[in-house]
């Protein structure tokens, strides 16, 4: 009997065999490291909490800006030390306030680095992202929207290390400069950079960390190499302006006046200290001087328009749009001083061109909701509301997104617990959705709990102000509650108790 030859195995069926083998490899691979993560983390979880109550504190660290470090005694991350210590949980707390008012997420992570090396957190609340500008686009146009559904997988996480690695041994692993700490960016080998511009990096990174007497050393020592530098004397400003010293500062810009004559924006920088300073009449000196020398500057327009209260602020606020018709924040900035001097049709009419001229923007339709609440047009009020927490659903800021990824990972390379946190007033969704496709993050969510305090006590007894349009710097009482929170989601969510 004669048998019937073997059939020829084609080389589509060898390139289907290699890539179900494949698959089936990558599969097991990626159960294997989940069932590993899974051991170690139950064992690295066991063992911290061992280790915390033998040795010490629980170390948490409060990333943020304004929100975060404002309050002395009562800015909620040390009132959220002492309600954790009040809880009977057998756990001692350690809260480390390292808010910086007018950061936004990349200063944040600019000297993280340094922090963690510093502090050796066991837990990170970060509560960021208000100062950030930049592009908002739609959740569903999320450039590497593929790549981040991959982040979901172990094995695209260690082929991503394996590949860091590579890239690390290919470079030399010199980590960015970002993360130098000022001593450490001046002691680099001479030759690298010039004295003058290793003082100047290093004087900004102090500013960088609240540090303004060590950031005047800096730029002292820079002056010395450089005196005929306008920009130096302009970072000395800042310096003595933060530490009180204004009679210092106002020397700095009349030095810097002296060697750049014509640049309109020291001019504009000078009328605003002045004005800071309540000395009204020599800020609109200057300011009008700054006009004389860019009678074409919106912002020069806008800043002396904050000096008056009669019809010549309305003229100056008409000019600065003349100037620039498409520009969002000149239609802000004339709102937001309209309803300061409780012109409020003025105010709407500048808030509505705001959303017309950009209806993704949320800020134009919160300070609609601000305004028609302040004027008892409740309806009207909510309908803006609604349309902003619409928009804040669908969109996100780019830079916000970006940088909550990279802290993420950071955090993750040294096996730190993430919590990030909602600002009071504002939904949880779009903050959740930057990390769609990860896990092991707590979330605190701000809103109902503020919304029901607010409309049973009233606004001002949890902010001070309204600089976010729905939301402002918290009242120590406002602090107080946003700590509770976080206290109650930490206890309930990560320590069981």
């Amino acid at each position: 009997m004669q048998r019937t030859p073997p059939s020829k195995i084609t080389l589509r069926q060898k390139i289907m065999l290699v890539m179900f083998g494949l698959a089936l490899f990558i599969l097991l691979l990626e159960l294997s490291l989940r069932l590993g993560s899974c051991i170690l983390s139950s064992f690295q979880e066991y063992r911290n909490r061992v280790t915390l109550r033998q040795k010490g504190a629980y170390r948490i660290m409060c990333l943020g800006e304004s929100t975060t470090v404002l309050g002395g005694s009562n800015a909620y991350p040390y009132q959220l030390e002492r309600i954790l210590n009040r809880q009977a949980t057998g756990i001692r707390f350690s809260v480390v306030n390292k808010g910086l008012g007018g950061d936004n997420t990349a200063d944040i992570l600019s000297d993280l680095e340094e922090k963690l090396d510093r502090y050796k957190p066991d837990m990170i609340i970060a509560m960021m992202g208000i100062n950030d500008g930049g592009q908002h686009m739609r959740y569903k146009e999320t450039p590497g929207s593929g790549r981040l559904f991959l982040r979901y997988f172990r094995t695209y996480k260690l082929a991503r290390i394996a590949w860091m690695h590579i890239m690390a041994m290919v470079k030399g692993a010199a980590g960015p400069r970002a993360f130098l700490s000022p001593k450490e960016c001046y002691a680099e080998s001479p030759g690298s950079m010039s004295d003058y511009n290793r003082y100047v990096e290093a004087g900004r990174l102090y500013i960088k960390k609240d540090d303004y007497a060590g950031a005047e050393d800096m730029f002292e020592k820079a002056l010395e190499l450089d005196p005929a530098d306008p920009g130096l004397y302009m970072e000395l400003e800042i310096c003595y302006n933060k530490q009180g010293k204004f009679s210092d500062a106002e020397r700095m810009f009349t030095k810097a006046i002296e060697i750049d004559p014509g640049n309109y924006s020291i001019y504009i920088g000078l009328g605003v200290f002045y004005r800071d300073q309540g000395n009204l009449e020599e800020a609109k000196n200057i300011l009008n001087r700054a006009i004389g020398l860019e009678p074409d500057c919106p912002d020069a327009y806008i800043e002396l328009a904050w000096c008056y209260k009669d019809n010549t602020a309305d003229e100056l606020l008409k000019k600065a749009i003349e100037l620039d018709t498409l520009n969002y924040d000149t239609y802000i900035s004339s709102g937001m001083l309209y309803k300061y001097h409780n012109n409020y049709i003025k105010a709407e009419s500048m808030f509505k061109k705001a959303v017309a001229l950009d209806p993704d923007n949320e800020q134009g339709h919160i300070w609609l909701a601000v305004l028609y609440s302040q004027t008892g047009k409740d309806d009207l009020a909510a309908r803006y509301y609604k349309a902003a927490h619409q928009l804040r659903d669908e969109y996100y800021n780019s830079m916000t997104y970006r940088n909550y990824q990279e802290l993420k990972s950071i955090v993750d390379r040294r096996g730190i617990k993430l919590v990030c946190v909602q600002y009071p007033m504002r939904s949880i969704e779009p903050l959740k959705r930057i990390f769609e496709y990860q896990d092991g993050i707590i979330f605190v969510d701000n809103e109902k709990i503020f919304k029901d305090a607010v409309g049973r006590d009233g606004y001002g007894v949890y902010f001070g102000d309204s600089f976010a349009g729905d939301f402002g710097h918290c009242t120590p009482e406002g602090n107080r509650l946003l700590a509770e929170n976080i206290a109650f989601v930490l206890l309930k969510e990560y320590f069981n108790k």
